[in-house]
């Protein structure tokens, strides 16, 4: 297997308190959310990311639909370079997947917009196979 393609919006780990077991803010809920949509990957997605050493990571971040048509082609597929952080990013993944992330050493990871939030982890590709993997499971037409 070389890579793993989830159709799930990437989410960053909130800071988290105490006061957050009873006071739910959207933050906190937006991501246990996204931890419970991930658990259906949990499994594979945590094996392939700690037997591998050379894992890349893409987060696709959805273009928001306020953005005009023309906004929309010309960023698609490029680099977000825009909050929230890719490590956060990473920090809400490797959280949600794996009981203990001291065993990864080393990841490779991108923030690119696409019509539907995902997230690709891929072994060993370059940046154009990742894009075309990616585009290939976006079925919005613009």
């Amino acid at each position: 297997m070389k890579s793993i393609y989830i159709p799930i919006s990437p989410v960053s780990k909130p800071r988290m308190t105490k006061r957050d077991r009873w006071s739910k803010r959207p933050a906190v809920l937006k991501y246990w959310k996204f931890k419970d949509d991930l658990s259906i990957v949990r499994d594979d997605l945590a094996s392939f990311i700690g037997e591998n050493h050379d894992v890349q990571i893409t987060f696709g971040v959805q273009i928001p639909k306020s953005y005009s048509k023309k906004k929309t082609s010309s960023r698609l597929l490029e680099y977000h370079k825009q909050r929230p952080d890719i490590d956060n990013f990473l920090k809400g993944l490797l959280d949600a997947t794996m009981d203990e992330d001291s065993g990864v050493a080393s990841v490779f990871c991108q923030k690119i917009w696409c019509l539907r939030g995902c997230i690709c982890v891929t072994k060993g590709l370059e940046l154009g196979e990742i894009k075309s993997i990616i585009k290939g499971y976006q079925t919005e037409v613009l």
